[in-house]
This record gives structure tokens, C-alpha cells and sequence, in this order.
């Protein structure tokens, strides 16, 4: 369960070091749902929970103002305000979940 309400302002990362944020964008948090197209480990752990013991985790489901759905478990969120100051002075680069999910699906099975 979230500690934001729905329609709150956020900001999703995909990943950050140092010098470089991969930024997925600023949105709205829509609710918990259960994350019919995430991807990602938190995500296939949801799902495997839901085809083998029938237990509906649900997750963050957030609304980028670009139109595009990110969950929760595919990145790191908070509140529009505490991203940029996490953000800070790094250089950011706009990626589209899209395109991960797409990597991701196409990666070889381990």
C-alpha cells in the first residue's frame, strides 16, 4: 500500500549513477493495481505468485505525463519534488519504458 494518493505528482528513474539519470518521466500515481505488463524481476516474482498461488500483489501503477504506464516495480518513484532533488546536477537522459520492456523481452534466458 502507498503512502501517496492517487493523482499525486511523481517522478519515475530507471536507473542513476553518479553522473547520469535514466529518466522515464514525471507523471501521476494512479493507484495499486495488479501489473499486467510490467517487466523486470519484482515483476515476474508478481506474477508467478499470481499463476501459482493465486495471490494478486498489486503495485504502483503511474502515468507519465508522456502518456506512457510505468509500475512501480520497474523503477525507482516518489514525489515530483524529492526526484528532482534527487536528481540533483546530473545529466539527464529521457528513456521510454517501451523500449526497456522490449530489451528486456528479448534478453536470453539465463
Amino acid at each position: 500500500m502507498s503512502k501517496h494518493k492517487v493523482g499525486d505528482r511523481i517522478g519515475a528513474i530507471l536507473s542513476a549513477d553518479e553522473k547520469t539519470v535514466k529518466f522515464l518521466g514525471y507523471g501521476v500515481y494512479e493507484g495499486d493495481f495488479f501489473p499486467e505488463f510490467a517487466t523486470g524481476s519484482v515483476a515476474d516474482m508478481i506474477k508467478e505468485n499470481k499463476r501459482e498461488y493465486d495471490i494478486e500483489l498489486v503495485n504502483p501503477r503511474l502515468k507519465l505525463d508522456n502518456g506512457d504506464t510505468v509500475w512501480g516495480c520497474e523503477c525507482w518513484w516518489g514525489a515530483e519534488e524529492t526526484m528532482k532533488k534527487s536528481i540533483g546536477g546530473r545529466e539527464i537522459v529521457v528513456v521510454k519504458i517501451s523500449e526497456i520492456r522490449m530489451n528486456y523481452n528479448e534478453r536470453p534466458e539465463i
